[in-house]
């Protein structure tokens, strides 16, 4: 059984936010001494917080170091976004020298990365005009990216943000600034924009928008999961940036079969025109503009065997 080595009062009701570690211990300053990342959300589970999430530093034996509570407003030219923001996910850079959180409002519509240093000084580092769903830092020959993940709503795709980890602040490319610009955006943009495709089943779902609502290291690649409403699907990026493969995953497959049970797809998982037709990707650059990429499904891109149908 588990016992208590240290504790921390709040003064109020918190608890853990979703879809992330609870904690994380690291090295922020270099001296030999880790610390505790702490994630909080000041509300009981179920409860709508009042007040915005933040993210804590401990030290490893608990006296607390600092914390990050983003009171950010993002003013546009028909509404402005303020407080309450909830943290979407964080992640420590490879050299552990800083921290970027990813906060998004509780009405969806706009997000924004904060870039924290080990002391626990904060800066604004990038604006999205929709939802921010992951961040992660990928290494590549080209240099240290801090790689954004979610949803662009102009185009109803799941977006990739690259920017180069010592790059002024951006804001998301938007084919509508008087519509998607607000008074605080930076005006940087990211090196590199993808739009991955969507899938029969958002709609067929009745969801809004796909989204990209993971991102993870694979050796020296970075996996992209985009969220379709019930399933998945997968793109490897190579490190020189070109999609390497997708393939949807068995909760794509899944969620087809459960769709065609209730009537609301017309074919079989088995029969389905998405399982082997190449898809486009899209891939925006400040010097190029856009271009797209056909992206082969990897060999094993398979529906498996399924049971009875009932």
């Amino acid at each position: 059984m588990g016992v208590v080595v240290w504790s921390h009062e709040f003064g109020q009701s918190v608890s853990r936010p979703a879809r992330m570690p609870s904690h994380q211990l690291v090295d922020l300053d270099g001296d030999g001494a880790q610390e505790w990342l702490v994630p909080v959300t000041f509300a009981m589970n179920g409860v709508a917080p009042a007040t915005s999430d933040a993210l804590y530093s401990f030290t490893e034996d608990g006296r607390f170091r600092w914390s990050v509570q983003p009171d950010q407003k993002l003013t546009y030219p028909n509404r402005v976004m303020s407080a309450s923001w909830e943290i979407a996910d964080y992640v420590v850079s490879t050299r552990a020298d800083k921290v970027w959180a990813a906060f998004r409002h509780h009405a969806g519509s706009s997000s924004f990365v904060v870039e924290i240093s080990p002391a626990g000084r904060q800066a604004l580092r990038y604006v999205n005009f929709a939802t921010i769903y992951a961040v992660a830092h990928w290494v590549t020959p080209a240099g240290g990216f801090l790689a954004v993940g979610g949803v662009n709503v102009e185009h109803r795709r799941p977006v990739l943000a690259l920017m180069a980890e010592n790059d002024p602040p951006a804001t998301s490319p938007i084919d509508d600034p008087g519509r998607a610009t607000c008074t605080e955006c930076p005006a940087g943009r990211p090196q590199r924009q993808f739009f991955f495709p969507e899938s029969e089943l958002t709609e067929a779902a009745g969801r809004f928008f796909p989204y990209v609502n993971n991102l993870e290291l694979i050796g020296p690649m970075l996996k992209v999961v985009a969220s379709h409403g019930l399933g998945d699907s997968q793109f490897m990026v190579n490190p020189d940036f070109s999609v390497a493969s997708f393939v949807f995953t068995e909760s794509h497959w899944g969620a087809h079969r459960q769709l065609e049970l209730k009537g609301q797809l017309d074919h079989r998982a088995e029969d389905c025109p998405e399982r082997l037709k190449p898809v486009v990707v899209r891939e925006w650059t400040p010097v190029s503009g856009w271009r797209d990429q056909m992206v082969s499904p990897r060999p094993g891109n398979v529906v498996r065997a399924a049971g009875p149908r009932g």
